[in-house]
Formats: structure tokens, sequence, C-alpha cells
């Protein structure tokens, strides 16, 4: 009422003003708009800067309309209005959507406020003026309460936030009257805190807030590392325009943050494996109980295959050819030693197996080898090499077609230089003649000198624990790939690779947690650096990603291993093209990382012979770190090639001319990579992305990987190399399938229990 009463008095005083003229002025009517200059003074509240710069725009408010005013001083702001207003109030900042209703304007105090130290948020800093004309001097008021705080914290502080501990609304929306008496009145339900930010908030601050009453304040401050501590303050009644000081903030008890509604890590399971005492086998699953028989590999089409009721194993393999064409051949990649040794026998088949009548001669099994000088088969073939079951002495018959299983026996495996190839099985025959079928079982290759009973390993159980939570940002997921390994302290840490956190895409992450026991884990913390998260490494010109995929702890330092990678193509695994592989080194737990002087040769495409180490995984043992590597991605067919290397305690694990390389057998002396011939490689078959351990209970070490063909995660195991460096491998064993767990594209192995079991971490795909 008060407002419209100044209103009418206005407006009587200047008609009365214009009845004055004289009778002989013949000055033209003056036009409702036109430009006006108004003088002003900004706020001021003891002594905190409120003034405004020249540019700076103001709301002007006519009684017809919002209009925009621009300050060409800090004490004048020039627009055009209606000269014929009967009053003028101003509103400052200058918002184009401000509607004025009843003498108010509603506007928001904001929750995120980021003043510059000793100044109010531009934001924040909401002024009021009324005149009852155009030469009349807009005299500003500050309309929010004001919290002050003076802080000398010994960290770099990157946030401040108050709360109201009785849920009082600090921020909101408020109904300003632009009147000669202005007020602040809240309007409904506001937000119980305000948030300053920085990159280093020390000295007096500012947050403008909701005038009101307030019982008491708790104040968080966060630190660039992290770490945040909590002040309480007495509460008091907050006034429009006034100060209201917190105090001076210089003693803290610092803490990790901790989520109170800790969420899932999307894309990682927890598992636990166990196994038990088998006998060694060059190939996988030659029972075919498990293992798919993608596995193995066709030759072609010209046969239906099946899996069938085992001979003495629950599951075998049935071939029944369909065409006389070509020969029916299912093969699997191995792995055998080079020799000199004239008519030693190196290896062994042994299977179960049963023909079609009358097709006995098209019936063969056996091995193929490739070397320098070219490719050389030894095998059963019908009419050509007998095999030597016990049944044969028996029966005196070479073979059988009486369509009753038989166990063969080849051991005349000697050709010298022997390097690599496969083993296979198979026949010939024309079904329009013959019937044309056989069957297999029990498949087992081993070398001839090894007494493999008892010496390898057999899956027992794998099971899902749980997911990996986390207790710091609202939500991780969206992994690239996760490795994970037991701290100096016996803590887990967690290594991320394209994660993505609260829906921003980070390159890489290093996450800590209080967890000793690796079956439940949850993240504390991301380590971070000026209030951003860390990257392991900067992903250089021409990188898409830094790839992390095993990490180590070795006298007192942190290894983590790495590849560049510069192309990627989901529709083509066999090999991703990297710049480079190497080592970040850490010396503080994991916190901060140095990369190493040297690194290990590119990889290209698979035409490409460099880059055998650019997928790597570790173990220490005996006085040497292991580390057997691959090109980078994931090699699904026959011919994928595995590589091996060792350095001698005490020398540099980061230098790739420290290490001896494997040259099947026996090891080079330095040389690097190159000193590797094409054949002379550890495994081959069906690789991805590796991690490597030694297991005390069964004294194997345990190779485990990706195997798409495998549709699951498989590993092989070894007894080690020998003293003349010969290192045997087993076939791959199915430990986890994508129908159960989810595609896990690899896994990092956290503990061996005393039983022998594997607790690990699984990047889901």
């Amino acid at each position: 009422m008060k407002t419209r009463t100044l209103f009418i008095l206005a407006a009587i005083a200047i008609p009365l003003v214009s009845c004055q003229k004289p009778a002989n002025d013949n000055t033209p009517a003056t036009p409702d708009y036109q430009e006006i200059t108004f003088n002003v003074k900004a706020a001021s509240v003891d002594g905190l800067d409120l003034g405004f710069s020249a540019g700076e725009s103001i709301s002007i408010f006519d009684g017809k309309a919002n209009q925009k005013f621009t300050a060409t001083s800090a004490t004048a702001i020039k627009g055009t209005a209606n000269a014929k207003a009967e009053a003028y109030a101003a509103l400052y900042p200058y918002n184009a959507e401000y509607k004025r209703t009843s003498g108010k304007v509603s506007v928001t105090i904001p929750s995120a406020q980021s003043p510059d130290a000793g100044k109010i948020a531009a934001n924040a800093n909401f002024q009021v003026a009324y005149a009852a004309s155009a030469t009349e001097e807009l005299k500003f008021s500050f309309m929010p309460a004001i919290l002050k705080m003076n802080i000398a914290a010994d960290k770099k502080i990157v946030s401040v936030t108050i709360f109201a501990d009785g849920n009082e609304s600090l921020t909101g929306t408020c109904n300003l009257e632009l009147a000669a008496t202005p007020k602040c009145e809240k309007v409904g339900e506001g937000a119980n805190k305000v948030t300053i930010t920085g990159t280093d908030i020390k000295g007096v601050n500012y947050a403008a807030v909701l005038p009101g009453n307030v019982s008491s304040y708790t104040v968080s401050l966060t630190a660039a590392d992290d770490y945040h501590a909590d002040v309480k303050v007495s509460g008091a009644e907050l006034k429009s325009g006034a100060i209201t000081d917190l105090g001076t903030f210089s003693s803290f008890n610092w803490v990790e943050p901790v989520n109170p509604n800790p969420t899932n890590v999307v894309g990682a399971v927890i598992m636990k494996a166990s196994f038990e005492t088998a006998d060694f086998n060059l190939i996988g699953d030659g029972g075919f109980e498990d293992y798919p028989r993608d596995g193995w590999k066709w030759e072609n089409s010209n046969h239906n295959e099946s899996l069938i009721d085992g001979h003495n194993s629950p599951k075998a393999l049935r071939m029944e050819r369909t065409s006389p064409d070509g020969m029916t051949n299912l093969r699997q990649a191995v792995v055998y030693r080079e020799t000199t040794e004239i008519g030693a026998g190196w290896w062994v088949i042994e299977f179960d197996a049963r023909v079609s009548k009358d097709s006995n001669k098209d019936f063969y099994s056996g091995f193929s080898f490739n070397d320098d000088l070219g490719f050389w088969f030894r095998e059963v073939t019908g009419g050509v090499k007998a095999p030597s079951p016990e049944d044969v002495k028996e029966n005196g018959e070479w073979f059988f077609n009486d369509e009753q299983w038989h166990h063969y026996v080849f051991d005349d495996t000697n050709y010298p230089t022997q390097a690599w190839g496969f083993v296979h099985l198979g026949m010939w025959g024309d079904p329009n003649v013959n019937p044309c079928w056989s069957e297999y079982d029990n498949v087992v290759v081993y070398p001839k000198e090894l007494d493999i009973r008892g010496i390898s390993t057999a899956p027992k159980e794998a099971k899902i624990l749980g997911s990996i939570t986390n207790a710091t940002y609202d939500q991780v997921d969206g992994l690239g790939k996760i490795v994970a390994w037991m701290d100096t302290d016996n803590k887990v840490k967690l290594a991320f690779s394209d994660v993505v956190i609260n829906g921003t895409l980070i390159p890489t992450a290093v996450a800590e947690t209080e967890s000793t026991d690796p079956s439940s884990i949850q993240i504390s913390k991301f380590y971070k650096s000026e209030g951003a998260i860390s990257e392991i490494l900067p992903v250089e010109e021409g990188e898409i990603a830094v790839v992390p995929d095993d990490v180590f702890v070795m006298d007192g330092k942190t290894y983590m291993h790495y590849y560049g990678m510069t192309d990627f193509d989901p529709n083509f695994t066999l090999n991703w093209k990297t710049d480079k592989s190497g080592f970040v080194v850490s010396e503080d737990n994991g916190k901060t990382w140095e990369a190493a002087a040297k690194t290990w040769a590119a990889s290209a495409w698979a035409a490409n012979n460099d880059g055998k180490f650019s997928n790597a995984a570790f173990v220490n043992r005996d006085g040497y770190t292991y580390m057997i590597g691959s090109h980078a991605g994931r090699d699904n067919w026959l011919w994928g090639k595995s590589y091996a290397a060792r350095v001698a305690d005490g020398k540099d694990v980061t230098d790739p001319d420290a290490y001896d390389y494997f040259k099947n057998p026996g090891w080079t002396d330095g040389g690097g990579e190159g000193a590797i011939r094409f054949n002379q490689h550890l495994l081959m078959g069906d690789r991805g992305t590796y991690d490597l351990i030694w297991n005390p209970k069964f004294e194997v070490y345990q190779l485990f990987y990706r195997a798409d063909a495998a549709e699951g995660i498989v590993y092989r195991d070894s007894k080690g190399p020998d003293a003349d460096g010969k290192w045997n491998w087993s076939g791959a064993k199915l430990l986890t399938k994508d129908e159960d767990t989810g595609v896990l594209g690899s896994i990092s192995v956290l503990k061996v229990e005393e039983d022998g079991s594997v607790i690990f971490v699984g990047s889901i795909l």
C-alpha cells in the first residue's frame, strides 16, 4: 500500500510541473521513451566490494517492462526507459527473464558459488534500488544474507560446503520486493547447503544465503588430495544485507570421504576358482567334456560333427563325412621343442577311438611339424603306420573296424629341428561307398620323457563372490579394463583404463581401498592432483588409450606394465596397433607414477613381427622375474604366438636389454626381443590379456587369459623351465563361462589361498 501511495504522489507531481509552463512555451510534448542516465551507488556491506564495472547490465522496471541498462562507469548507468514512469525500480544483475509482479521479482540464490577471494560470487550478488524519478540517484541494497569465514588451512582447499544442521534453507528461491524499503522473502523449500569452489580457497571468503534463522552449521572443507574436514559452528539469525561471521578455521581433522550409500562398480566382478591335481596334457581338454570344440579348428566343412556320450568320460567327439572331397581334419596348435638328436622320441599322443566298418584305412591321427625347412607330418595313417595300442597285441591286427573303442598310443615323433605345428584327428573316405565316421575321446599329448602323472591341474569350481563397491563418486562404470593387486600394506588397489566416472570418460585412474580381504573390495578414494583424478600416464599424440595390463610389487616399489594403443578394431581382435609398451613405477604405493626410460617395440597388425611383449604378465620366482607376452589384442585363431623372457633379481626389470629371452629351448644372453627368431615362441593358440602366477599348493605356474573361441577365461599351467631351459605348458582349460559370469575380457589374480584356490577380479566387456 505504501508503494502504491508513492506512485500516486509521483503521478500527481508530474502534471503539476507541466501546468506551470509559460503560455508561450512551444516545446513539443516529451515522448514516452527516451534515453535516460541514472547516477548509481552500489551496495556496500562492512566494506565488502559489491561495485559495478563498466559494461555490466542492470534491469530497470519502468512500470511497463524490464529494460536493460548498461553501466558506463562504476557510478552511472544508461539505457532507454519510459520517461513518464511513476517511479523506477532496479535489480542487479540484469536478466531478460525477470518479471515484476505486484512489486516483486523472483530470483534464485544458488547452492554453487565460485567467488573471487573477498567478494560475493557474481551469480549471487543480488542488489536492488528504487527512485521516484529519473533524476534521483539509485542507491542499491544487497539483499541476501552473507556468511563470512576466514580459512587458514594446511592443505590446498578446492571446495567449502556450509550445511544448516537443522535442515533450514540456505539457498533457493526468494521474492525481492522492489520498493523504497526492499525485502527478501524465501519461497518454498530450498537447499540446506551452499558450496563455494576454487583452486585454492584461502583467507576471507563469503557466501550469499537466504535470510532466516539457523540453529547451527557444519562447515565441510575438501582438499585437493580429496581429504575433507568438518568444523561445527553455532547458529544465529541471518539478516538481509548483513554479514554473519562464522569465524577463522585453522585446526582440522582431515579424513577420507566415504559415500554412505556405496554403489557397485559396473563392469567388474570378484570371483574364486579352485583346482585339483591332474595329469599333464599339451592340448585343451582332449576329453571334449567342457572345452568348446572351437578350441580345435576344422580344416573344412565336408562333415557333420557333434558331441556324444564318451567312452569313459562324459563327452566324446564324433565326425561324420558328408562329402568324398578332401579330408576331414580337426587340429589344435601346439609348440614343440627344437632338437638335433636324431631318433629322439620327443612327443606322445594317446587317445581312444572307434571307426566305422570298412573305413579303417581312412582313419588317421598324429602330429604336424612346422620349422624353418617346411611342413612335416608324423601320424597314425591307415595302411602306412601302425599304432601301438595294447589291444593290438591281443588281437594281432593293425586297425580295428569293429566299431568298438580302442586305445591308441603313437610315440615315434623324432623329426629334428621341430618347432611348432598342430596335433590332428581326422579321416578320408567316400561316404557314398562305405559308412565313414570316427569318434575320439581322452586325447592326451605330452613330451615322451615327461612323467605326466599328477604334475598339472584341472578346474574344479569357479564362483562369483560379489561386486566391487564404490564409496566415492556416484557411479563408476564403462570399464575398458581393470587391473588389481595387493599393495605393500596388503590392501587392494585397482587401476582402470577408459573408465566412466559420473558420466565423464577418464583415460586411466588408480583407486585405493581399505580392503585386506580381496573377496570384499570397496573403493575408498581415487588418487587426484589439483582436485582432478590423476592419470597414470598421459595419452600421447597418436594414441587412443594407455592400457595397464599387469601390476606387481617388488623391493618396495610398484611396477605397472602398460601399452599405448594407436588403433583398435573391435571386429578384428587378432592384433591391435600399439606404439610402445613398458613400465611406469611408483615409489609411494601407487599414488604417483614415473615412466621408465626404455620401452619395448611397437606392435602393428599380425604381419608385424615386433611388439612381442606389448601385452605381458609377470611373476617372480627362484631368483628371476618371468615375463610372458604377446602382440596386443586377442588372437583367437590357430597360430597366435606367445613369448617368454626373464630378468635376474637385482637387474632393472624395466629395461628390455636386461632380460634374457626364451629361444625354445634355452635363453638368449640379452639382446632384446629381436634376439628371438620367428619360431622361438613359448605357446600357440588363442591368447588374450594375461595374468601369470605361481601356485605353491600345486607347484605350477598358471597363465590366465580370455579365449573368445572358448567363450570364457581359460588357463594353462606348467612346472616351469628346467635347468636346460625346457618349458612345457599344458593346453588351455576352461575356467569361467560367459553364460555364468558375463563376458570377462581379462582377470587379475589377487590372492592364492592355502588350498591353491585363487581369488581374482574380472573385467566385464
